[in-house]
């Protein structure tokens, strides 16, 4: 005889509040660290292969809120380009730096600078303003 599943009770409440399309991310995140879970990935995960840079605890949690880190090239057009540099390609433009959530077109966090910027350059910074951005629980 199969035993049934245990029965899962939850509340809910109605409110005039504006949703937000990360309304899963803060209990995920706070679930996380309720638990601990970023000290023990921190101390058990060691797919790293330098210690500088995100820690092992922030690399999991992206991958965990599947959070998207991207630069991309975007060349400049026309005579008056201010603020544009040659990228690694001879592309003359820009080069931003996106941080995107799971959900398709959310744009958390943003770096728009030349071209010549090193893809990396800032990504830490970006990924923490990033996860500032997610509502909290």
């Amino acid at each position: 005889m199969k035993k049934r599943p245990k029965e899962v009770r939850s509340e809910y409440e109605l409110t005039d509040l504006p949703l937000t399309a990360m309304g899963g991310l803060p209990v995920v995140i706070e679930a996380a660290k309720a638990l601990g879970i970023d000290h023990l990935f921190d101390k058990y995960l060691h797919v790293k292969l330098r210690d500088n840079g995100y820690r092992e605890s922030e690399l999991a949690m992206a991958v965990i809120l599947t959070l998207d880190v991207d630069a991309t090239i975007i060349k400049a057009e026309g005579k008056k380009r201010e603020g544009v540099k040659k990228a690694f390609d001879g592309t003359i433009g820009f080069q931003p730096l996106l941080v995107f959530a799971a959900e398709p077109g959310l744009l958390l966090a943003h770096d728009f600078r030349p071209a010549n910027v090193h893809p990396g350059n800032g990504a830490v910074e970006l990924l923490k303003h990033a996860q500032t951005v997610i509502p909290k629980w």
